[in-house]
C-alpha cells in the first residue's frame, strides 16, 4: 500500500514538471529569445516575484522614474512634517514670548502705580511736616506687603527697589532683608535658574 502511494505521487509530480515543461522542440528556442529578451520564460512557473523582476529589466527606465518618484515623495513629506513641527514650536515659542512680555507688562504697571501713589500720598502741604525718604521707605515696604499679597513677583521687585534705596541712603539694616526676601520669592516662584533671581 505505501508502495503505491508513493508511486502516486511520484507520477502526479513528473506529470506536472511535464505539463510545464516544452511541448515541442521549438518551444524551448523560443525560452531563449524570450531570455535574452528579459521576458518570463515557459518553462517556469510564473511567481509573482520572477514576473516583477522580469519586467523590472524590461522596463529599466519606467521603473528607475517610479523609484526616483517615490524617494522624491518620500523626502517630501518628511521635509513638510520637519517644517510643519519647526513651525508649531516657533508658535510656541512666540505665544511663551507674548505671554511673558504681557505680564511683565501688568507687573511693571502695578509697579509704576505703586510707586506714584506713595510718592503722591506724602505731600508735605497736606501732611503739614517733613516727610524723609527713609520714613517714606518704610511706609512702602509695608505697604507692599498688603497691597501685593498675592502677586509674589511684583512683591519681589518691590522688595528689591526699596532695598536698594535703603542701601544707598546708607540703611543696610533695613535694606539687606528686603534683598533677602525678594530673593527667596523668586527662589520659590521663579526658580533658580530664572534671569530675575
Amino acid at each position: 500500500r505505501v508502495v503505491e502511494v508513493v508511486a502516486t505521487r511520484v507520477r502526479t509530480y513528473w506529470a506536472k514538471e511535464a505539463a510545464r515543461g516544452y511541448q515541442r522542440a521549438g518551444d524551448s528556442a523560443g525560452d531563449i529569445r524570450r531570455y535574452r529578451a528579459g521576458e518570463p520564460g515557459l518553462a517556469r512557473a510564473p511567481s509573482a516575484a520572477y514576473q516583477l523582476s522580469k519586467y523590472a529589466k524590461r522596463h529599466r527606465a519606467l521603473v528607475g522614474g517610479l523609484i526616483v518618484a517615490f524617494v522624491l515623495l518620500v523626502l517630501g513629506i518628511a521635509g513638510t512634517t520637519y517644517g510643519l513641527f519647526k513651525a508649531r514650536a516657533q508658535r510656541n515659542l512666540a505665544v511663551e514670548a507674548e505671554r511673558r512680555a504681557e505680564t511683565e507688562r501688568d507687573r511693571s504697571a502695578a509697579i509704576n502705580d505703586f510707586l506714584n501713589g506713595m510718592l503722591s500720598s506724602v505731600d508735605p502741604r497736606k501732611a503739614g511736616y517733613r516727610v524723609t525718604v527713609a520714613e517714606l521707605l518704610d511706609k512702602a515696604a509695608r505697604d507692599v506687603e498688603t497691597q501685593f499679597s498675592d502677586q509674589p513677583v511684583v512683591r519681589a521687585s518691590l522688595y528689591q527697589t526699596i532695598g536698594e534705596s535703603y542701601i544707598n541712603l546708607g540703611i543696610p539694616r533695613a535694606g539687606v532683608p528686603l534683598i533677602t526676601a525678594a530673593l527667596a520669592i523668586r527662589r520659590q516662584v521663579l526658580g533658580d535658574s530664572h534671569p530675575d533671581t
